[in-house]
């Protein structure tokens, strides 16, 4: 038979508290309160403000506007016992702040990179330029390739 946790935070926090350090346990635990902010203020706030911090058992708080900072101000108390039963962190009341609330999007943290290699020609055509006024070849030939992919991606556009 299975036993039945009281919820997923809780068996996070005591995952947490065996393994990390007091402070680490702290940060990794508001992260989490933040990715379910929306179970904690509901859809419409959780959309205009986000928990970014906690001093000692103040659950830090920035809104987009002086309206939702006010709603999460009246609410506080609801928010830091919602936090405290679900995650564990010592929450007693709540600060909001008005600022700039971001939202990470998905498509930056999937957007798949693209390396870009210099052309051997290239590299061997800024070698000739520089290979005068630098002695050791090591770093003349570093100085070639880095021309060249900087001329890959930029272009040149400046050229002399």
């Amino acid at each position: 038979m299975r036993l039945r946790r009281r919820n997923e935070a809780s068996s996070i926090a005591a995952l947490l508290g065996r393994s990390f350090s007091p402070a680490a346990k702290k940060n990794i635990l508001l992260s989490h309160v933040a990715q379910r902010w929306e179970e904690v203020v509901g859809k419409t706030l959780a959309k205009k403000s986000q928990p970014f911090a906690l001093e000692g058992t103040q659950l830090c708080i920035r809104a987009e506007s002086p309206i939702a900072a006010q709603r999460l101000s009246m609410m506080g108390a609801i928010v830091a016992k919602k936090v405290r039963d679900g995650w564990d962190l010592p929450v007693c009341e709540v600060k909001v702040i008005v600022g700039n609330v971001r939202q990470k999007t998905i498509k930056t943290a999937q957007r798949k990179r693209e390396y870009i290699s210099p052309r051997t020609e290239d590299i061997s055509k800024n070698l000739e330029r520089v290979k005068d006024r630098i002695d050791d070849p090591d770093i003349a030939l570093s100085l070639a390739s880095l021309m060249a992919t900087w001329s890959r991606r930029f272009g040149q556009k400046n050229k002399r």
